[in-house]
């Protein structure tokens, strides 16, 4: 595929299965710690085939030193499915709405992953290297796909928009084209400076870092369901009216739990994407004035008690901050007049689409990751529990409120990190077959009318407890490289829990229940301290600085 550097240095593709042997060897040794090397090159290069077989366009590219005939640098592009949303830019330019902004569109995310350089021969440039003649051969190879399929007889046809007179392509219109139907993303686990210079912009999230003993709520029975995950909802002998299922892989029923949640997960995301407007006020900073500890406090303040209501939250300056002073007489009195807190929004909106086959292919990963382990000793020379990975999340049925709620979740980076990939609440038989069905409920007499509370909505925190105690108990079973803590993001967390809410519940809640021998829980604003950083490019352009919002950008969209 070309030869540099005094031709000491070769870029190619792989092909056989020989090369992607060697592709993967690059990183076995360092990525592949929790399931072994061996483990590592097989369980990849056997995903890597099985995806190629099934018709994905997926390529591993690769730097090989000449003389030695080894590859020395890997990088990989992984199509994967995705949405887009033009921005629509008619209220500042026209009162006639952009038909071209109508709808969410298909694009497919080229995913750039196993970015990785043999250790002899780093400082040599050979990253910057791979990185940039993999996305110069992707972005070539599908303009020529694009120009080979189009009809040259029809006058809005991608060869005859972008080609001049002598039949010459512009680039510029070329790559303007494809952007919109084409995206770079990654995921860097090296912070933002290697991947700027390709023209990837970040785009920061939040992360908590919490530790397993942060959740210690029903663990007994929680080991009681471990045992046999198939035995349907299970209730808490001291907790009336919960029941818990664990969603194991294998198992057919469970797997369709899984997969409506991820159909539930894209209508909620195509949503999101619809909305053009937001609401200033309502988009806070994840620190709230007040917390969870003093809600009993809160709720019996008012404005006008000087307690909370009249704090930093609502406050005087707070009220007239959103309020300008204005005249419209000669009077000396001033008429005030409320500015607007909604939003119109102008930006193109990015997301990926959510896979049900890409978590299968992870969730196959766990369950080799959890073979290999019950057969290598632990520095504590406990053996890790195989059942554990098994189960990929959970789903809990508050009876008296009559609501459920699920989780899912999934150890990644070669089984080294535990991740919470989504939290959300289901109604409903959310499979459509009977395989798990939340409703109907059993009837209970009312004893009082304050249970109609219950159907006026509202968060239900031990919910949260238990869901969360479900995970750190698989989490600490599975044994992580990452000890002791797993990690969850705002943006994995229920859409319809106020983020500072989430944050009060985890900083000042969860804080002070943990004992004086536990972990603090820790909360990073910017997660590229942790090696996780999401970041996007635009085709055909070098520059990290356009407009382009990417929403659910969590672990969610990694996995």
């Amino acid at each position: 595929m070309g030869v540099y550097d005094n031709d000491k240095l070769q870029f190619g593709i792989a092909e056989s299965h020989e090369e992607l042997i060697q592709v993967f060897s690059v990183s076995k040794d360092e990525w592949g710690k929790a399931m072994t090397p061996q483990g590592y090159l097989h369980h990849y290069t056997l995903e890597f085939e099985r995806q190629r077989e099934e018709g994905k366009n997926i390529k591993a590219f690769y730097i090989k030193d000449i003389e030695s005939g080894v590859i020395v640098a890997s990088c990989i592009v992984n199509p994967k499915p995705g949405f887009f949303k033009e921005a629509d830019r008619s209220q500042a330019i026209a009162s006639i709405p952009d038909p071209t902004s109508f709808g969410v569109k298909n694009v497919t995310g080229l995913h750039v992953e196993m970015v990785f350089v043999n250790k002899d021969y780093r400082g040599k440039g050979l990253g910057e290297a791979v990185v940039e003649r993999s996305i110069e051969y992707v972005e070539k190879s599908l303009i020529d796909k694009e120009l080979e399929a189009s009809d040259v007889n029809a006058v809005d046809s991608f060869a005859n928009m972008v080609k001049d007179s002598l039949g010459k392509v512009d680039s510029v219109l070329a790559n303007y084209y494809l952007s919109k139907k084409y995206i770079w993303h990654l995921y860097s686990g090296v912070g933002d400076t290697f991947y700027s210079r390709f023209g990837f912009k970040k785009y920061p999230i939040p992360l908590y870092l919490m530790p397993f003993d942060s959740f210690t709520f029903m663990n007994e029975t929680l080991d009681f369901l471990l045992k046999d995950s198939n035995k349907g909802q299970q209730s808490f002998p001291v907790v009336p009216g919960k029941l818990l299922q664990l969603l194991e892989a294998g198992n057919p029923q469970h797997q369709r739990i899984i997969e409506s949640i991820y159909q539930s997960k894209e209508l909620e995301i195509m949503m999101e994407l619809n909305k053009t407007t937001f609401h200033l006020q309502l988009s806070g900073l994840l620190n709230s004035s007040s917390s969870l500890t003093n809600m009993n406090n809160i709720l019996s303040y008012s404005k006008t008690h000087g307690g909370f209501g009249s704090s930093a939250a609502i406050s005087e300056m707070a009220v007239f901050e959103d309020i300008e002073e204005r005249s419209d007489t000669d009077s000396q009195t001033p008429t005030l007049r409320r500015k607007s807190s909604v939003m119109h929004s102008a930006v193109s909106k990015f997301a990926m689409k959510p896979d049900y086959l890409q978590f299968c292919n992870f969730a196959k990963g766990d369950t080799i990751i959890g073979r290999l382990k019950s057969e290598l000793e632990t520095l504590d020379e406990k053996k890790a529990d195989t059942k554990s990975w098994n189960i990929q999340g959970a789903i809990l049925t508050n009876e008296l409120q009559r609501k459920s709620y699920y989780i899912i979740w999934q150890c990644l980076l070669g089984g080294s990190v535990f991740f919470i990939l989504s939290m959300g609440e289901v109604s409903g038989d959310i499979t459509g077959n009977g395989a798990l069905s939340v409703l109907p409920f059993p009837n209970r007499r009312r004893g009082s009318s304050f249970t109609g509370l219950n159907d006026l909505g509202g968060i239900n925190f031990q919910d949260l407890d238990i869901l969360l105690s479900a995970a750190a108990r698989v989490a600490n079973l599975r044994q992580p490289l990452y000890s002791k803590a797993f990690f969850v993001s705002p943006n994995d967390l229920p859409t319809d829990i106020p983020v500072t809410v989430v944050h009060d519940y985890f900083m000042n809640y969860l804080s002070s229940k943990r004992t004086e021998s536990s972990k603090p829980i820790e909360f990073h604003e910017d997660a590229s301290k942790l090696c996780v950083l999401p970041m996007l490019k635009r085709f055909g352009d070098t520059s990290p600085t356009f407009d382009l919002d990417w929403i659910y950008s969590g672990m969610w969209s990694w996995a």
